[in-house]
């Protein structure tokens, strides 16, 4: 089958690199989206086992489509019985670029018309409860060709299944394993993480380190599908758990200064069991546990200052941080913040800054390559 893995534009080198792992050669790569062919059993795999995606979708068709007509007969000529059941609950979403159906609102209730009246004819009769198994499906239509794709996830893979509590603006999931994808840190590192908020970051690269496949843990909209093989899909999940390693010989440390935001992190982490591989501390920066004596890797989401009052504050912060970074020269630290003179306030010119989104917010991945590892 034809999969579209989707993550937001400027993060499509992380989720690329984890499908090389997993032996995905044939790829294509555009903004937002990587396409390529898998078979089931690998479908389930990457729901459960991508850290970086956001969704996993099955691309059931293309077609070309200039009118409303058009629509509806490409949508219509799919064989929809063989995914739905008779009480199936689908909710139709839709996007268009470049094309003459521009209205997307009337496209998606072309394309919701199209599955009933085949249904309605597949089935035999003219009603339907729609109580049963969730089917997302996303109209996509772009410079006029039509994509009809089936989300195989649900919920967004951010999803983990661990955070049951967050702190104020909280730092997505695959956005934090972006962040380690994208940095120079390995299982054989040492990681800090100074703002740690409820933890995400340091739960990630916790994870990373202990072979975890962030969605074990969690449920999928295609396991409740008619055409769902449920031996296979807990044939993946007993594997990906089977390699799961906690005897780490590194440390990693995460720290903030509010109180409430590590008992947060440390109850996330305790959903997971990884309480005890990080340390966590309730202090200011800089953690009193991190040396310069091994070549460790800092990645931290700090505060923006983006409202006035809190800028003056975060800018005597990034000072600091400057004038420490300058003494830990075996480390190599990346950092997220939209605040444009960053590099200007902790004197210090990045190796690489990445443009990127943290939600709504623009912000650039700085990046202080340190020296290589012996």
């Amino acid at each position: 089958m034809l999969l579209q893995i989707v993550m937001p534009n400027g993060l499509e080198l992380p989720v690329k690199n984890e499908l090389k792992r997993k032996g995905f050669e044939k790829l294509n790569v555009r903004d937002g989206h990587i396409e390529l062919e898998a078979s089931l059993d690998e479908m389930y795999d990457l729901n459960m086992s991508l850290r970086c995606a956001d969704r996993v979708f099955i691309v059931l068709k293309r077609f070309k489509a200039r009118s409303f007509e058009e629509l509806f007969e490409g949508v219509n000529d799919f064989n929809w019985e063989e995914w739905m059941d008779e009480d199936a609950r689908f909710l139709i979403n839709g996007r268009s670029k470049n094309s003459k159906l521009f209205s997307v609102s009337n496209c998606q209730s072309i394309a919701e018309k199209a599955i009933v009246e085949r249904l309605k004819k597949e089935y035999k009769k003219d009603w339907f409860d729609k109580t049963g198994s969730r089917f997302k499906i996303l109209v996509d239509i772009l410079d006029d060709e039509v994509s009809l794709l089936l989300d195989s996830s649900g919920e967004g893979l951010h999803k983990r299944g661990y955070r049951l509590k967050t702190v104020e603006a909280p730092l997505r999931e695959t956005m934090a394993a972006s962040l380690i994808e994208l940095s120079y840190w390995n299982p054989k590192r040492n990681f800090y993480d100074p703002f740690c908020g409820s933890g995400t970051i340091a739960i990630e690269v916790a994870m990373m380190a202990c072979n975890i496949a962030p969605g074990i843990y969690r449920n999928y909209d295609c396991e409740y599908w008619k055409n769902s093989n449920k031996e296979i899909i807990e044939e993946v999940r007993n594997r990906l758990k089977e390699v799961v390693n906690k005897d780490l010989d590194i440390k990693i440390i995460a720290s903030d200064i509010n109180e409430l935001a590590i008992e947060t992190a440390i109850n996330n982490a305790k959903l997971l069991d990884l309480d005890s591989v990080i340390t966590f501390e309730n202090n200011a920066f800089p953690s009193g546990k991190v040396t310069n004596d091994d070549c460790g890797v800092l990645i931290a989401n700090p505060p923006y200052g983006e409202r006035l009052e809190d800028l003056d504050t975060v800018e005597e912060l990034y000072c600091e941080m400057g004038e420490w970074m300058k003494m830990m020269d075996k480390w190599s630290f990346y950092i997220l913040t939209s605040h444009k003179f960053f590099e200007k306030l902790i004197d210090k010119k990045a190796s690489r800054k990445r443009k990127l989104y943290n939600g709504k917010i623009q912000v650039n991945y700085y990046q202080f390559y340190g020296p290589r590892p012996e």
